[in-house]
This record gives structure tokens, sequence and C-alpha cells, in this order.
């Protein structure tokens, strides 16, 4: 029979592989959501960059029908191309 040191000792040891494998995949998991959360922001990013180049946009048609009401199509066509 097995002393009961050694019992012991072999039970810490395959708590301690465990401790060390569930570690190690937390890691390798946080690591892959860390690039999940990285590739969802770089896209936010850049739809909202392209929303507030919508609104420029937006902003310089609206002007623009102004325009032709105030100073006449052909200037404001011109200023619209801008």
């Amino acid at each position: 029979m097995a002393s009961l040191r050694r019992r012991l000792g072999t039970a810490f040891l395959t708590l301690v592989v465990i401790m060390i494998i569930s570690g190690s995949f937390s890691i390798y998991f946080f690591m892959q959501l860390g690039d999940s959360i990285d590739k969802i922001l770089r896209g936010d990013y850049y739809s909202a960059l392209a929303a507030a180049n919508m609104i420029q946009v937006i902003e310089r048609q609206q002007t623009a029908q102004i325009n032709v009401f105030n100073v006449g199509v052909d200037v404001s066509r011109e200023r619209f191309k801008r």
C-alpha cells in the first residue's frame, strides 16, 4: 500500500496539472476573445467614419439645394462639386 504522504502528493500533483491545463485553455480563449473584440471595434470605427462622411455629403446637398433658390443652378452645381 502506498503511504499517506505519497497519496496526498499524487492528488496534489494531479490538481496542479489540472489547474495548469485549465489556465492554459483560459488564456487561449481570452486571446481569441480579444481578437474578436478588435475586429468588432474596427468594424464599428469604419461604420462611424462612413456615417460621418454621409452626414457631410447630406449637408453639402442641402446647401446646394438652398443655393439653387438663392444663387442659381450653375453656381450651386459648381459649389457642390467641390
